[in-house]
């Protein structure tokens, strides 16, 4: 099957000894089978989100297989409006963010600010939601935007609240990450359908093999299997 992959990373990690490059990346995910593959340095998320754009950029530039993740920190972001616009025409195919990493809570008014100024953008948003009450949160905000809102990292204890924001809106969709057992997938599917599921390892920080083994020993039709792996994301990235 082809495989399309939206969540990677690469760079430095806060509490690892080494940094994982773009190279070695690369190599993982073709391993796995992977042809494509949305992807950040990771300098982005826990330094400084423009230095980290720029590397992001640059190494896609160099790459056949990688396609450039940006990211913005609400807590440094003081109203610019052309930077959304920007980063579209730089070529960045994903807006993503981080509340866990980066500690600040989705009722944040400046992150509520960007997902509103995005509607005039139309990036696809990928947000990581690891706590109870953040998908409320954001489906408060973005639920009627127009744009396609992806819910990343989300486990058994989002699984309910992923489901209801997705019934509710078309725009929101859910990543595969965070989930651990192919009981959980096959839920996801039956209840929102796999067109609105997106297939992510969280490389190079997880396993790419063992996510994509984690979708193929699912019960669920080979023809879901592949909207999840390649045609969903195709879709939502323009690919």
């Amino acid at each position: 099957m082809r495989i399309i992959d939206i969540n990677t990373a690469y760079g430095p990690y806060t509490g690892a000894s080494a940094t994982t490059g773009s190279g070695e990346l690369e190599q993982r995910l073709k391993a796995a089978g992977v042809e494509k593959a949305v992807s950040l340095c990771s300098y982005g998320i826990y330094y400084s989100y423009r230095d980290g754009n720029a590397r992001t950029l640059k190494t896609c530039q160099e790459s056949s297989l990688l396609m450039p993740a940006a990211t913005v920190d609400p807590r440094g972001f003081f109203g610019q409006k052309e930077l959304l616009p920007k980063l579209k025409e730089a070529g960045f195919r994903l807006l993503r963010f981080f509340p866990d990493l980066q500690e600040w809570d989705t009722e944040h008014l400046v992150f509520e600010d960007l997902l509103r100024l995005n509607a005039d953008v139309g990036l696809p948003v990928m947000i990581s939601v690891t706590a109870p009450g953040q998908v409320t949160r954001v489906f408060r905000i973005a639920g009627d935007l127009g744009y396609p809102v992806i819910l990343q990292g989300i486990g058994y204890l989002q699984l309910a609240e992923t489901i209801a924001a997705a019934r509710r809106s078309e725009c929101f969709m859910a990543e595969t990450s965070g989930l651990s057992m192919p009981a959980t997938l096959e839920l996801l599917s039956g209840s929102i359908g796999a067109d609105r599921i997106l297939f992510g390892s969280g490389a190079c920080e997880r396993s790419v093999e063992i996510a994509r083994d984690f979708v193929l020993s699912a019960h669920i039709p080979d023809g879901d299997k592949e909207k999840i792996f390649y045609e969903n994301s195709a879709r939502v990235l323009g690919v």
